[in-house]
């Protein structure tokens, strides 16, 4: 374990921590859904405020849908580099951080220069949560665990959609009512970045181990049987394993010869 959350921990989870983490990553998991199903409820929001067209709001879909793309195999990169409970909470508070500077846009480009920034972090759960369900369940639990993450995901995005609709054109205050629903949403992104740096376990991965390219785990080893003969496994630099086998006489094999 080392001092910095950017690099990997392999120590054992136990049952409660277990539990723990898969808590807080079914929380984080509705949040981020709460985030993403907001902003459809908030649509005759912004054409009120902002005066956005629908060609405006189509292209920020666009934006948002290719920024997600292309983020999704660099977060799943460099979640088998580094410590994914580490790029987890950074990718949380920098998401948080981008969807309260949204709800404070002062015009509809501002608010999309904010959110298509935000998606690129959003973006990060999905492989990382992946990865860390595989770690730290049994493969005959898997499935249940992406179960209920999946109904945590699929809860908060109907209640932030279902809140988004009720109070978007609302105003609270002198504040509009979809200004209020994204600064929650950022705050709440932004205070379980600290939980998850604080509270949550990295999980040991299945293979902490980096074999390198032309790795075979019989390479080089010579096995006699019963029959006398000999068997070595040589591999080549283009990862090509060859085996050859020939009969010998000596009955012990000498650690010169392995």
């Amino acid at each position: 374990k080392t001092c910095c959350i950017f690099w990997m921990e392999t120590r054992r989870v136990a049952g409660f921590e277990r539990r723990l983490t898969i808590g807080l990553i079914c929380c984080v998991a509705a949040i981020d859904s709460a985030d993403f199903a907001m902003v459809p409820g908030m649509m005759k929001a912004f054409e009120d405020d902002f005066g956005a067209r629908l060609s405006d709001i189509g292209i920020m879909y666009l934006l948002q849908t290719l920024v997600g793309a292309l983020s999704l195999p660099v977060w799943g990169h460099l979640g088998d580099r580094f410590s994914r409970k580490g790029l987890l909470s950074f990718g949380c508070l920098i998401w948080g951080i981008l969807t309260t500077l949204g709800a404070s846009a002062t015009s509809f480009n501002y608010f999309i220069v904010f959110r298509t920034a935000a998606v690129i972090f959003m973006s990060i759960l999905s492989p990382l949560i992946q990865s860390i369900v595989a770690d730290l369940a049994p493969s005959e639990r898997r499935g249940q665990l992406f179960g209920i993450i999946g109904s945590a995901e699929a809860s908060g995005g109907l209640i932030g959609a279902f809140i988004a609709t009720a109070v978007a054109e609302e105003s609270i205050g002198s504040i509009r009512g979809w200004r209020v629903c994204l600064w929650v949403v950022g705050t709440l992104s932004v205070a379980f970045a600290f939980i998850l740096a604080v509270f949550m376990t990295e999980p040991p991965r299945e293979n902490d181990t980096i074999k390198p390219r032309n790795y075979h785990p019989t390479a080089n080893k010579t096995v006699r049987d019963d029959g006398h003969k000999h068997t070595r496994t040589t591999v080549r630099d283009d990862g090509h394993a060859t085996t050859h086998t020939h009969k010998s006489t000596c009955k012990n094999i000498t650690d010169r010869q392995r």
